[in-house]
């Protein structure tokens, strides 16, 4: 059953090229087709039994922290380099699936994350994997390949943080993970809002706040002006050197006012991201770096 999923995922590796035009040109995605090959995939890795059920994601997500280590940040580009070119082959597609109830297909739900060390560890949100509606859960790379989430390894709840452990085979790309950042800093963000994969987008950095939480203290959050949207979670922030600084996780939008229940009038949307301190808080080995100003 295990070369039957190789054989599809081959497949889908021709699917995901066929869509696209040649590197060196203008590429066209076709977001229906990568939503259908993860499906496919998935339901080839639940068939044969090779997908990690949900339950045992669900026990994982009290996993504090790690003792596996992380790279040293290297710089990921170097002065004028293309950031999207540099880096989309390290974002992932990180998808559950599901049963709707009104049929016997299995669904994909897709959000974002990126690969963390060549040996296929990976970031995304917690609440992407605090699902339990999902039966089992898979990421996509960019070429194409479907791979199994083997595990959680770590995972921090408030923080909304969490690093999982991909299957399939090796090496990945991973994105070095940032050690400072400051106000004004800009920032570049490939995610896959609302099931428009691989769009980037690019802003600053607002500022540095604390975010209350119910039931406990707040948590550190950096705020940034780049757009992103529901499937964007866990999808990485990056600096101009290529490296991680936050972590997609919610938006907050102003109203001006209020009628009859209903806002209105939009004014601005704040976009809430992990800070790149909560990924290295979950390394044990790792020395904690301050924030910049």
């Amino acid at each position: 059953m295990f070369k039957a999923s190789c054989l599809l995922s081959c497949l889908m590796l021709f699917v995901f090229n066929a869509t696209v035009s040649a590197q060196d040109t203008l590429e066209y995605l076709n977001d229906s087709e990568i939503k259908r090959a993860i499906e496919r995939a998935g339901t080839v890795m639940l068939g044969d039994e090779s997908a990690t059920p949900n339950e045992a994601f669900q026990e994982q997500l009290n996993r504090a922290t790690t003792t596996e280590t992380l790279p040293d940040p290297q710089s990921l580009t170097h002065d004028g380099e293309d950031i999207y070119l540099k880096a989309a082959d390290s974002v992932l597609v990180i998808s559950g699936l599901y049963l709707c109830g009104r049929c016997d297909n299995y669904h994909a739900r897709p959000a974002s994350g990126f690969i963390l060390t060549e040996d296929g560890l990976a970031v995304t949100n917690h609440h992407v994997i605090q699902n339990e509606d999902n039966l089992t859960l898979v990421a996509m790379t960019r070429d194409g390949r479907v791979v199994p989430v083997l595990e959680v390894v770590a995972s921090n709840e408030r923080d909304d943080i969490a690093i999982i452990r991909l299957g399939g085979e090796g090496p990945f790309t991973p994105l070095p993970i940032a050690r400072t950042a400051h106000v004004g800093e800009r920032v570049h963000t490939i995610t896959h809002p609302d099931g428009k994969f691989y769009t980037y987008t690019s802003g600053e950095i607002a500022r540095f706040h604390m975010e209350p939480k119910r039931g406990g203290p707040p948590v550190r959050r950096i705020q940034i002006t780049a757009d992103y949207a529901k499937g964007s979670s866990g999808g990485p922030i990056l600096n101009d050197r290529g490296q991680v600084v936050a972590v997609v996780t919610t938006t907050d939008s102003v109203y001006y006012n209020e009628h009859e229940g209903k806002q209105e009038n939009l004014q601005m949307v704040f976009y809430n991201c992990v800070s790149f301190e909560s990924i290295l808080d979950l390394f044990e080995d790792e020395p904690e770096q301050p924030a910049g100003q």
